[in-house]
């Protein structure tokens, strides 16, 4: 028994048709990744730009500054907005995933997810 249909991919453009198209119940998107173009892995969908990657390293900054690893901010902003039910996150090895579950558990304030967003 299908409880859910769902449609999720490494860019909007498809999935917004399929909402716009179809009743669908989950969308889970992607695609941009925040590293250099000439060190993006290959099939690498969109090498992010250097405003970006320089946005990145100001936002990393400040959660440093904060004793906060950007990985545990960036959690924190997904989860806590209100249409988000789940935060999905890769891993390559068991490490990473330890990791990235450290940094889902740290509490990030309210507040320093603020300064992030405003530069």
């Amino acid at each position: 028994m299908v409880s859910a249909i769902g449609v999720g991919m490494n860019q909007w453009e498809m999935p917004a048709r399929f909402v716009e198209r179809l009743d669908v119940d989950v969308v889970l998107g992607g695609g941009v990744q925040l590293r250099p173009a000439h060190r993006s892995p290959p099939g690498c969908l969109v090498p992010a730009p250097a405003d970006l990657l320089a946005r990145a390293q100001r936002m990393r900054e400040i959660a440093a500054s904060a004793g906060y690893d950007l990985a545990a901010c960036a959690f924190a902003f997904a989860a806590a907005h209100p249409a988000v039910t789940s935060v999905l996150v890769g891993a390559t090895s068991a490490g990473q995933v330890q990791a990235n579950l450290r940094a889902f558990r740290r509490e990030v304030p309210p507040d320093l997810l603020h300064r992030l967003v405003s530069g």
